[in-house]
């Protein structure tokens, strides 16, 4: 039962490791994403085409 209790301690510890590596990833991604977001200007969005309705598709 020692052995048990050690064991289920050692797979806590990994599972709490792996959460901070997890959330310390999340950060740095959030962060890089945020630094590559390229914002269209309001007011100055390019010509999407002819999107009328009574376009029909291929």
């Amino acid at each position: 039962m020692a052995g048990d209790k050690k064991l289920a301690g050692f797979f806590q510890d990994v599972q709490a490791m792996n959460e901070s590596v997890a959330e310390k990833a999340e950060r740095i991604l959030a962060k890089e994403a945020r630094a590559n977001l390229k914002v269209v200007p309001t007011g100055n969005d390019p010509d999407p085409g002819n999107v009328s309705p009574e376009r029909t598709l291929p």
